[in-house]
């Protein structure tokens, strides 16, 4: 698992680009439609409060988003 800077939400196709802090690289992560507007939620969220960052959870591995529940 790996902890990485939400960079920007592509829509065509459905896919978040991170940079890995550790590797200090750039990679794209595809999103089903249900990440998608679970990222788009925190996006609107974080514009609310002036947060400045987003970080996600990814399994850098099967380059998936992980959720806590």
């Amino acid at each position: 698992m790996t902890i990485c800077l939400l960079v920007e939400v592509q829509m065509d196709p459905n896919q978040v680009v991170l940079y890995d802090t550790k590797q200090q690289v750039n990679f794209t992560v595809p999103l089903a439609e249900t990440d998608f507007n679970l990222v788009s939620l925190m996006i609107a969220s974080s514009q609310k409060s002036d947060d400045e960052a987003i970080y996600l959870q990814v399994d850098s591995s099967k380059k998936t988003l992980i959720w806590n529940n």
